[in-house]
């Protein structure tokens, strides 16, 4: 009867080490029960970063801060064992392949001690301090995300890896594109510019064989999705206009115009580079990938996407989708007012090509 009542009291010993602590125990930031379970459960894996300073840290063998036992250098990584608003406790390496463990300031490596978590939207670039000079690894896709703070216009995050987690940087922009919840401005209806019923609709552009195999006239209303689109995309991103018959007559005079066919795609490199400067544009660039296109979007650039014979404009990114300004309105597409946001599964249901050309403000 003895033993059996030891062992139940060496149980009940042993239970009582794993009692969630109370929240006097954590920052006072920490305010609620479940914030308490999370950093409990994170504190079991391992956590990895530098300082976030590029000059030497004190280290010291009490949470006080006042008994120096060492030094951490910039370049050392170091490991994360626990967290508190005012210190913590870290490995860091010494001479000859060996660790030592003691007490440093909170400060010395975050800006904050919690924070926000988000779902990734996609790959972007992690740094090692508050500055491009160094990446530590990347973010991926759905990977889920703690914003901490921000130091010289850069974010401060912690995120998954491989054992346990990591205290990074990563861009203003990468956190806008990919981690942080996009916003949609309230911004007006946008101004669609239509190939037909304008002034513009009858100019000639090129020709085409009609419907019995005879050739026939081609004019902006009929064939100018490709013209119209890029007057629509530099409406929006600068509030430029760009008459139609102006980018037509340099499609038709530099042999962009395909008879029969459409525009040819490299008409708006072309004319960015040449004409460019009268229009405030530039051509970025090309991608054929949904992950850049949304952070070139979001970074105030608007591109021009095409789907089996017709091209449109695609002019913003927020909340997971993307704004089409599109010439020619169409209630298959979901244009019937000459624009639509749309998800990157409705993009592909509406089979647009992985072909995107990024235009942005010179």
């Amino acid at each position: 009867m003895k033993r059996v009542t030891k062992k139940f009291l060496v149980t009940i010993a042993a239970c009582a080490l794993f009692v969630i602590p109370t929240s006097s125990a954590f920052p006072k930031s920490v305010a609620t029960f479940s914030a308490v379970q999370t950093i409990t459960a994170n504190a079991a894996m391992v956590r990895k970063c530098y300082t976030i300073t590029t000059s030497n840290t004190s280290v010291y063998s009490n949470t006080g801060l006042t008994s120096k036992i060492g030094s951490i250098f910039p370049t050392d990584e170091i490991v994360v064992n626990d967290v508190t608003s005012k210190y913590t406790k870290v490995t860091y390496p010494i001479a000859n392949g060996r660790t030592k463990t003691g007490y440093i300031a909170t400060s010395a490596i975050l800006t904050g001690t919690s924070g926000k978590t988000y779902t990734a939207r996609g790959k972007c670039t992690t740094y090692i301090r508050a500055n491009t000079s160094k990446s530590y690894g990347s973010i991926f896709k759905n990977d889920s995300v703690t914003v901490l703070g921000t130091k010289n216009g850069m974010v401060q995050v912690k995120y998954p890896v491989s054992g346990g987690y990591k205290y990074a940087f990563v861009t203003q922009s990468d956190a806008n594109a990919y981690i942080l919840p996009a916003i949609v401005p309230p911004t007006p209806t946008p101004t669609v510019y239509k190939q037909s019923g304008q002034q513009w609709s009858s100019y000639k552009y090129g020709w085409y064989y009609d419907k019995n195999g005879k050739k026939a006239t081609a004019t902006i209303g009929s064939s100018g999705c490709g013209v119209v689109s890029l007057t629509n995309a530099v409406k929006y991103l600068n509030n430029n206009f760009i008459n139609p018959t102006i980018i037509a007559k340099y499609s038709l005079d530099n042999g962009y115009r395909i008879n029969n066919v459409g525009t040819a795609h490299g008409l708006y490199k072309s004319f960015c580079n040449n004409k460019g400067n009268s229009y405030g544009i530039k051509y970025v660039g090309y991608t054929s990938e949904y992950s850049k296109l949304s952070n070139y979007l979001a970074k105030g650039n608007v591109a021009i996407i095409n789907i089996p014979n017709h091209i449109m404009a695609c002019v913003a990114y927020s909340n997971g989708k993307y704004l089409i300004l599109d010439s020619s309105p169409n209630s298959n597409r979901g244009t019937s007012n000459g624009y639509a946001w749309k998800t990157e599964k409705e993009m592909k249901s509406m089979k647009v090509n992985n072909e995107f050309y990024i235009i942005g403000k010179r």
